[in-house]
């Protein structure tokens, strides 16, 4: 910690830094409980005080400071130290041939309110001056705020691919003139036009973390940055989807990222993508606060709320065990399809296992598909709605096997119908076996004629 005596100590400012409305804001709410009245003041004195070609009779005392901010030497100096510990300033002593011992002093420029609530040595700091109720009034004032309409409302803006035929291969590798194009225009004009939905805002810095994850050489994120932004922007990916396409696309102990594998990827999954968004836009529309119906019976109740508190996983280990059988790898795929290739909700999907298993020891994939297709079409995309179409089919399949397996006949004292049915299904087993077994006796003496 430097602080000098001498009022007439020499001082210059370094560099040149705007303050906007936005940073003043910050700079008074945020940092004033860290620095002061005076530390802001001081701060923004400095900012007046760059020149940026200074002469030797240019340069300013430390007197001066003093009369501008109203402050002894002591003040200034404190106040410049919570200025140094909060990042607004560093200072430096140079050695001038004419002057002597020279303070420069190198503004940093004021963050963003996010920058500042993110460095948690600020932030908790600030609470611990201003209190909880003070912190998050701040938290409130510096919160953006978002237009209410857009709460309930979906995105209908047609995307690229909604309007346009493009042909696969000019998606993946634009032809020559486009690249090249590219080139002749870009040096007059740096704005890039944005196709379909609104621009995507990009995280950089967590698409990094992401793909780090999967040991991917952190400067791919910088180096490859303009064409992963229009891979992100083209098909409206999120950080998290462009990193799981990426992963898909590396080879074992490659941490480079292969920008034509992942266009192609990102063109052959599109589909997929705009089939789990028109699912979750469908099931949104229908989506209505949870009350269970007076009208269900206690079984129903109960279903209702284990399917709408389980995940899907241990909804279903919970039901074969309950049911009896062990979880295969594929019936634990057929819940993570529903969800991440077609964007089923987790209750709805454990309803389909729970009709699946009611009918079959098995959960299978056409079965689930089927059944959320029927859903879609019958539009009963909501658990208590969902219910009420597996029951629906329950009952129609019990009044086709009522119906077949009916029989005619004559009431009779002291006949034992239970031993008769016995009787008679053992009769009608004996029978389908002797038909097989004639069956591949003329299919025998067929071919023996042939």
């Amino acid at each position: 910690m430097f602080a000098s005596t001498n009022p007439k100590q020499p001082f210059y400012v370094a560099n040149q830094v705007e303050v906007s409305a936005t940073s003043q804001k910050v700079l008074t709410y945020l940092y004033q409980p860290l620095v002061g009245a005076l530390g802001v003041g001081l701060y923004l004195t400095l900012v007046n005080e760059y020149d940026s070609v200074p002469f030797n009779s240019d340069y300013r005392t430390l007197y001066q400071l003093q009369e501008q901010t109203n402050s002894n030497l002591k003040n200034l100096f404190d106040s410049l130290h919570y200025l140094e510990a909060t990042g607004l300033v560093k200072t430096f002593v140079g050695n001038n041939p004419a002057l002597g011992d020279v303070i420069i002093f190198r503004l940093q420029p004021i963050p963003t309110a996010a920058e500042f609530f993110k460095t948690f040595l600020l932030s908790s700091l600030l609470l611990e001056r201003v209190g909880e109720v003070a912190y998050e009034r701040l938290v409130k004032e510096f919160t953006p705020r978002r237009f209410m309409g857009l709460k309930n409302a979906h995105e209908v803006t047609s995307a690229f691919f909604d309007v346009f035929r493009l042909n696969e291969q000019a998606a993946i590798n634009p032809p020559e003139q486009v690249t090249q194009a590219v080139k002749k225009v870009e040096a007059g004009n740096k704005r890039v036009l944005k196709v379909g939905k609104t621009d995507i805002r990009i995280d950089w810095e967590y698409l990094r973390m992401q793909l780090e994850a999967y040991h991917v050489d952190g400067g791919e994120v910088v180096n490859k940055r303009r064409e992963i932004s229009q891979i992100i922007q083209f098909y409206q990916l999120s950080e998290i989807e462009f990193a799981q396409l990426a992963v898909k696309t590396l080879s074992p102990g490659e941490d480079k990222l292969d920008i034509k594998a992942i266009q192609k990827l990102a063109n052959s999954e599109y589909g997929t993508s705009r089939t789990r968004n028109s699912v979750r836009r469908q099931i949104k529309s229908q989506e209505e606060d949870y009350v269970l119906p007076t009208a269900l019976n206690k079984t129903d109740k109960e279903i209702l709320l284990e399917v709408e508190n389980k995940a899907t996983v241990a909804y279903l280990y919970d039901l074969k065990s309950r049911l009896g059988g062990m979880v295969t790898g594929d019936e634990k795929r057929v819940t993570f399809v529903l969800r991440d290739k077609y964007g089923f909700t987790d209750p709805l999907i454990n309803l389909i296992v729970y009709a699946c298993l009611s009918e079959y020891p098995t959960l299978s994939m056409k079965y689930a598909e089927t059944t959320a297709n029927d859903w879609l079409r019958e539009k009963t995309l909501t658990p208590v709605k969902a219910l009420a179409r597996i029951r629906e089919r329950q009952k129609g399949k019990q009044r086709r096997t009522y119906f077949y397996n009916k029989k005619k006949s004559t009431t009779s004292d002291g006949v034992d119908w239970d031993k008769k049915a016995q009787q008679q299904a053992q009769e009608k087993t004996q029978h389908t076996k002797m038909s097989h077994e004639e069956m591949d006796e003329i299919f025998n003496n067929f071919e023996k004629k042939e």
